[in-house]
């Protein structure tokens, strides 16, 4: 990042009498003007466990000068992640950012977008999905299509459906491919389907879940009932991330593949707060981009 740590101050000189740490805590708040001057500071971040009273913010107020740029710590974890710091935040701000009333206005277009896009999507994919269709069949002569009941706004559950890759005797009610990285070679997969895995192919039919409402081309991914429950009893949070419609692909596919719960909340509350439809299509870009060069798990 470029960034040299000078220190810490702290607002409680115990602290500073037990100080261990490999950065040094340079003084009480109310130093804050004479580090700053001495260190040549140009960035603060505020990084507190609890509210900070106003003594504190009047130590901070009149030490830092003009010019030197402030940051709450939450908010620069977001800056330079791409991703909310969940366990530093509070449910509150991102409930207002929520119902911003500009964004009446994002969810209307934003459905007739997905509804324009997956019947174009399903018209210009046609020949392709023709073809999947013919070699599912004629692979073990089982179904074609694979569903599973995922869950979506607001915790209701839906069917999404995929073409089914494995051989009907292997098929797993309880896989879930997009926490489960899946070798090339998984010989549960049938011969004529791993270059539909690996090009997405089987997501396709994911467009009449858009279709019906129950999904968007962008958003949180849907998980399952059981890791949806479980990850709501013991991470906070989770629930906000239904607070949108899971999504075909979303800013967690693309950034990264495979990481633990809470950071993957991490980049779906990023997107909950942050969406925009300009930036929403600059997120369908990158995952067609990953697909056609065959880079997308």
């Amino acid at each position: 990042l470029g960034m040299r740590v000078v220190g810490f101050l702290d607002d409680n000189m115990n602290n500073i009498e037990e100080e261990d740490s490999s950065i040094p805590i340079l003084g009480l708040t109310y130093d804050s003007e004479a580090v700053i001057k001495d260190n040549k500071v140009d960035m603060v971040i505020i990084a507190v466990k609890s509210r900070m009273d106003s003594n504190i913010l009047t130590d901070l107020a009149k030490g830092i000068p003009l010019g030197v740029k402030v940051w709450r710590m939450p908010t620069f974890y977001a800056h330079i992640t791409q991703k909310l710091f969940t366990n530093k935040m509070a449910v509150n701000w991102l409930f207002y950012d929520y119902v911003r009333p500009k964004h009446i206005l994002y969810s209307r277009l934003k459905k007739v977008i997905d509804i324009i896009c997956a019947l174009a999507i399903l018209f210009i994919t046609l020949p392709i999905t023709l073809i999947a269709m013919f070699g599912i069949k004629l692979s073990d002569f089982g179904p074609i299509f694979f569903t599973q009941t995922r869950i979506g706004k607001f915790g209701r559950p839906f069917k999404m459906i995929k073409f089914r890759t494995m051989y009907q005797d292997k098929v797993d009610e309880s896989f879930d491919d997009d926490l489960e990285d899946i070798e090339s070679n998984d010989k549960r997969i049938m011969p004529f389907c791993k270059w539909i895995r690996k090009f997405h192919i089987d997501d396709i039919p994911q467009m009449f879940n858009i279709l019906k409402g129950e999904m968007s081309l962008v958003g949180p991914r849907p998980v399952r009932e059981e890791v949806h429950f479980a990850n709501q009893d013991n991470i906070p949070f989770w629930e906000c991330r239904g607070w949108v419609r899971p999504g075909l692909t979303g800013w967690q596919q693309i950034n990264a593949v495979d990481c633990i719960p809470e950071e993957r909340l991490g980049y779906d509350l990023y997107y909950v707060k942050h969406r925009t439809l300009g930036w929403e299509v600059s997120i369908f870009i990158q995952y067609i981009a990953k697909i056609l060069l065959g880079r997308l798990k």
